[in-house]
């Protein structure tokens, strides 16, 4: 899909990559393909776009070194949740 991952998604974009996807993963056009087909077609369309931005971010941060505050608080969030969890059974 984008080889930029600045690139925003607009409708042709949306377009062309659905219609790749298709052509790539069931060797079936627009016309051909069920709902279904689509569908996943779509979603795996996004999902490259929004990976392609992820990995820039990531990269990003990476490498400016930032630490993630919120990332701790996830964690305690997750050990509470695990403990409750726990504690249900």
């Amino acid at each position: 899909m984008p080889s930029n991952p600045t690139t925003n998604l607009s409708k042709e974009s949306i377009k062309a990559g659905v219609t790749d996807m298709l052509r790539t993963a069931y060797r079936k056009t627009i016309q051909t393909a069920t709902p279904q087909q689509i569908y996943n077609a779509l979603a795996l369309t996004i999902k490259e776009h929004v990976s392609a931005n992820w990995l820039a971010t990531h990269e990003h941060f990476e490498n400016a070194d930032v630490k993630f505050p919120g990332l701790a608080y996830f964690f305690d969030f997750v050990s509470i949740l695990y403990r409750e969890m726990q504690l249900a059974y």
